[in-house]
């Protein structure tokens, strides 16, 4: 399997995020992105889970900055990935603005 395809990328990002190494598949998720690799709903999905067991609210807020830039807030696996985080990590205000926006 290449290593510049997006299910490559995210089954390591999976893995780390499943062995509870959350700060490594955060990273690994910023070198996919710069790597020019196409991030896809299950990326964000394992990204934003890393996030809110990791109670990394900056970084999880950088992602939602991310997804909405590149307008992906439609899907309901990503908001409710989003409420998740928020909720985690104690940012009860944007947890109720992303529970609002489903």
């Amino acid at each position: 399997m290449s290593k510049d395809n997006v299910v490559s990328w995210n089954v390591i990002i999976s893995g780390y995020v499943s062995n509870g190494v959350y700060f490594k598949a955060i990273d690994i998720f910023w070198r996919m992105r710069d790597s020019g690799v196409q991030t896809d709903i299950i990326s964000f999905a394992s990204i934003l889970s890393a996030c809110s067991q990791f109670t990394a609210l900056e970084q999880g807020r950088e992602i939602h900055s991310y997804i909405s830039n590149h307008k992906l807030e439609s899907g309901e696996v990503i908001m409710g990935a989003l409420l998740d985080m928020y909720a985690k990590c104690g940012a009860v205000e944007e947890a109720r603005h992303v529970f609002y926006r489903l």
